[in-house]
Order: C-alpha cells, then sequence, then structure tokens
C-alpha cells in the first residue's frame, strides 16, 4: 500500500513539476533523477517530501519552486520540430549549392555573332 501511495505522490509531483514542457523529451524519469539530486543536494527537500501528508501546503510550496526551477532551467532548449525544419533546409541548400557546373564558361568576347546566338540557344531554349 505504501509503494502504491508513493508512486501515486511521486507521479503527480514529476507532473507538476515539469508542466507543460515536452514528455518524450522529459520523461517521468528523468525528472525523477532531477528531483532526486535536488534531493541530494538539499535536504530540506528531502524532509519536505516525507512530511508531504502532514504539511500539504508547504509541500505545494516546494513543488510550486521546483516546478519554477526546472522551466527555467529546461525553457530555453530548442524546439525539436524547428531544429528539423532549420536542418533539412539547410541540407537543401547545401546540397544545391555543392554541385559544381558542368565545364568551363564559354568565352563569349571571342565568339562571332552566329556562335553566341548559337550558345543563348543552347542554354536558354
Amino acid at each position: 500500500m505504501q509503494r502504491y501511495i508513493f508512486r501515486q505522490d511521486m507521479d503527480k509531483t514529476v507532473k507538476s513539476i515539469r508542466g507543460d514542457l515536452d514528455p518524450e523529451m522529459f520523461d517521468d524519469a528523468t525528472v525523477r533523477g532531477w528531483i532526486n539530486a535536488r534531493a541530494d543536494d538539499d535536504p530540506r527537500l528531502a524532509q519536505a517530501w516525507v512530511n508531504r501528508h502532514n504539511n500539504p501546503k508547504q509541500f505545494e510550496k516546494v513543488v510550486t519552486q521546483l516546478g519554477r526551477d526546472f522551466q527555467k532551467k529546461f525553457s530555453k532548449m530548442p524546439d525539436k520540430g524547428a531544429t528539423e525544419d532549420r536542418d533539412a533546409v539547410t541540407a537543401a541548400v547545401r546540397g544545391a549549392s555543392t554541385r559544381a557546373p558542368a565545364g568551363q564558361a564559354p568565352d563569349f568576347s571571342r565568339m562571332t555573332d552566329r556562335e553566341f546566338q548559337a550558345e543563348k540557344d543552347k542554354l536558354l531554349g
């Protein structure tokens, strides 16, 4: 029963701290790991967790502050969709610009009018 209550409370806490950040990028295990690391650094956090049922208002304040800290730290990460779009455009531009022109350009200054007209017709149709 204690394990069930722990899991339920932890899931609720993780969801609250993650907020509206992408759950694919910040899955439950990642957020739990971040919470555990914070609890290792600050024993007051572990104490707030232990007393979460005895003092729910204090625990809610702690969760709210952790949520702000998490959002501040990770909300500036690049948008996955925008990054993929930018990479696709970059690849397309690089692909188009890396092809060398076929052969050397003709020396138009040395052509006769007839040769120049033939070259224009060949290039422009």
